[in-house]
């Protein structure tokens, strides 16, 4: 988040204000073989934002303001 949304994005803007948006695609029904699915935290949804607001909330701070959202797109 600091270094794509606020050292990157923000820093080569004029823009003070971030969304970062996570997609949450953790769910049973990925395959075991994609190498995506060992890379990814397991942790529950309710854990994910809560971590990325917190994360958002200290990096709110210098006149920037970051917000996170996360996509829940498990499939069911």
């Amino acid at each position: 988040m600091r270094e794509q949304l606020v050292d990157r994005y923000l820093a080569e803007s004029d823009c003070r204000h971030g969304l970062y948006l996570v997609g949450w695609f953790l769910c049973d029904a990925w395959d075991n073989e994609d190498y995506r699915r060992s890379d990814t935290p397991r942790w529950p949804l309710q854990q994910a934002k809560e971590h990325f607001q917190e994360q958002a909330a200290q990096l709110s701070q210098g006149g920037f303001l970051i917000r996170s959202f996360i996509l829940d797109a498990e499939l069911r």
